[in-house]
């Protein structure tokens, strides 16, 4: 997708959600959408114009599979909740050697946006998987955090239904007051199901328990 075509997608008309009949009663919003189309320092990443990424050969997915990263929810809430959700599907290679298709919800403070698909990807990668910038977030039901499939197809209809179900409120962790930088108390989330819970199956696929295993192992080394 080119610089033109993800300004288009992402008018201000449609970010401002302004339907045609209210366009006609705010004629400002064509003459400042063109200047934002007219200014090369004004393009719109993928991300905000259409909230979602796809490579054939993705730069996380193994064997240079298709990946896929959609934006659930952008961190809006200041303090602590501002966190934002994505939706990941790629393929991963499990610890017997075997392939699987992973559909995933990621929580994060980090906001990905870039103007091509690639890019975004790549950014995601380098910024959340590798730097291990992503944290747990509660389950609404068993296994609707990260899932295994057969196929792309499987995975992606996975995260569609993840989407359509997911509720914020059931899935950020509710604080009761919050002191900086890290000083504040947790209040369990009463969720939909009685098995409502922190889910870490992103720091296992990610590889951060990994990561973790490797630091404390080098620091032993260190150390004797």
């Amino acid at each position: 997708m080119s610089i033109t075509d993800t300004r288009a997608s992402g008018s201000l008309q449609h970010r401002l959600g302004f339907d045609d009949l209210q366009v006609a009663s705010h004629p400002w919003i064509h003459d400042v959408n063109s200047a934002i189309c007219e200014n090369t320092d004004c393009e719109r990443g993928v991300m905000e114009s259409r909230g979602w990424a796809y490579c054939s050969n993705g730069p996380y997915s193994a064997e240079q599979s298709p990946e896929l990263l959609v934006l659930v929810s952008r961190g809006l809430r200041e303090g602590p909740y501002g966190t934002t959700w994505y939706g990941h599907v790629f393929r991963f290679i499990q610890e017997d050697g075997d392939p699987c298709w992973i559909s995933m919800l990621v929580r994060t403070w980090v906001d990905i946006d870039a103007v091509t698909d690639e890019a975004v990807l790549q950014a995601y990668t380098a910024s959340v998987i590798r730097s291990h910038r992503h944290e747990p977030g509660y389950r609404q039901k068993p296994d609707d955090i990260a899932s295994r499939h057969s196929s792309f197809e499987e995975a992606a209809a996975s995260l569609a239904d993840k989407i359509r179900m997911f509720r914020r409120e059931l899935r950020d962790p509710r604080i009761a007051h919050w002191e900086e930088p890290f000083d504040g108390e947790f209040i369990p989330i009463d969720g939909p199901v009685p098995d409502s819970e922190l889910c870490f199956r992103c720091w296992d696929v990610y590889g951060f328990v990994d990561a973790i295993c490797k630091d404390l192992h080098q620091e032993e080394g260190s150390a004797a």
